[in-house]
């Protein structure tokens, strides 16, 4: 078992940073892929962590022991754990990768965790990563407070209510709303679909 450190200066290789309030650290990643992962996995009601280039481990490829590193451990809600692979879709039908890949999960099952493989079709699925990064970026920059109290409180006697109507009835704006919106669910407060662009027709429900 090993440990890589992405921390240590390197002249060849990129490094990626989430700022991460799941696990209330700041995750490197090794690529805009696995960032882009990171927002998967931090919005995740399944997910309570994730741990980039978690401790590897060895797997056995012919006569040659060879080294591994998951690109991420993720332990779900109910304590069960899995290691995660990023890869682009266009790497993964070579039958290198499928052979070395199938040895990969063996060893993992013997970590007594299973290895899945998600790729950037996964990940990068339009409007629901960018929704992800809306998400993040109002998250705890702005203090909410007053008019977030308001939504919620509006959503909770309404049961669920669009944008548009929730502005017309506390008397704020539309970007406001949106805004205020997205830090919600940022903290699980709320709920809207994700996988369409979020407007002011946008229909919201309390948590």
């Amino acid at each position: 078992m090993y440990v890589r450190n992405l921390r240590k200066p390197s002249a060849t290789k990129n490094v990626y940073k989430f700022a991460s309030s799941k696990n209330r650290s700041v995750i490197l990643c090794e690529s805009s892929l696995e960032r882009d992962c990171c927002y998967h996995l931090e919005y995740s009601k399944d997910v309570f962590s994730f741990q980039s280039q978690p401790e590897g481990f060895y797997y056995s490829s012919g006569n040659k022991r060879c080294p591994y590193t998951p690109d991420f451990l993720v332990r779900n809600q109910d304590g069960s754990e899995y290691y995660l692979e990023v890869k682009p879709l266009a790497k993964t039908f070579s039958e290198d990768f499928k052979r070395s890949f199938a040895l990969k999960r063996i060893a993992a099952q013997h970590q007594g965790k299973p290895l899945v493989l998600v790729t950037d079709k996964q990940i990068r699925n339009g409007v629901y990563l960018e929704n992800l990064n809306l998400i993040h970026r109002y998250s705890g920059l702005v203090d909410f407070s007053l008019s977030s109290t308001k939504i919620v409180e509006e959503l909770s006697a309404a049961g669920r209510m669009c944008i548009r109507s929730l502005a017309d009835n506390l008397k704020l704006s539309i970007g406001e709303v949106i805004a205020v919106v997205f830090r919600l669910i940022g903290l699980g407060r709320v709920n809207v679909p994700l996988d369409s662009a979020i407007n002011e027709m946008s229909v919201i429900s309390v948590n």
